[in-house]
């Protein structure tokens, strides 16, 4: 930070503001206060307000040690965030952004079975078909992002597998945008026109 002026005019106020200030789980935050410069932060507008007559190395080193933290499971869109820096020394005003770019990270999903465990099932020779894992339950942190695919596979333990075995999808569950294809020994659940 440089003034033209220095030593001879003091800073007066600064401000530093968050533009996403209306996003959860983020905000600024100031690690070193001065003793001299009166410092207030409003969570609503985003807003740090340093105030009080000030050499110019008081406030650089107050600028200097802000920091922006985020702790968004799911950072709100857009990802960019611009921090607007604005000093003054009582006759002028100077201001200055920076531009802080997200990076989005895609949280994998949850499977979890909330009835049985698959070594409970039983299949008697000739019998009927049995439902498997009746009780699943899909979670995915990243609630802008739909999930993409999913497969079923059998474990059969054997170096000669036995054909017979056979994985079916009630159809009248299937949503018209999925489709589903078994081959032997795995199914496979896609959005069309997804690979």
């Amino acid at each position: 930070m440089v003034d033209p002026d220095h030593p001879y005019y003091a800073i007066q106020w600064a401000k530093v503001v968050l533009s996403c200030f209306q996003c959860n789980d983020e905000n600024l935050i100031l690690h070193s206060p001065d003793d001299d410069v009166v410092v207030k932060y409003n969570a609503s507008t985003g807003t740090y307000s340093l105030i009080g007559n000030s050499s110019l190395e008081a406030y650089e080193s107050l600028l200097n040690n802000i920091s922006y933290v985020n702790r968004a499971i799911e950072p709100s869109r857009p990802l960019n965030r611009t921090i607007t820096f604005t000093v003054s020394d009582g006759a002028h005003n100077t201001m200055t952004t920076t531009t802080i770019v997200i990076n989005n990270v895609n949280d994998r999903p949850v499977l979890l079975l909330k009835g049985q465990n698959f070594t409970d099932y039983v299949f008697t020779e000739g019998g009927d078909a049995i439902l498997l894992a009746g009780g699943i339950a899909v979670t995915d942190e990243d609630i802008e992002d739909s999930i993409m695919s999913a497969t079923i596979r059998i474990d059969y333990r054997s170096n000669n597998p036995v054909f017979s075995d056979f994985l079916s999808l009630n159809e009248r569950l299937i949503s018209s945008g999925l489709q589903v294809n078994f081959q032997f020994p795995t199914m496979t659940i896609t959005e069309i026109g997804r690979a």
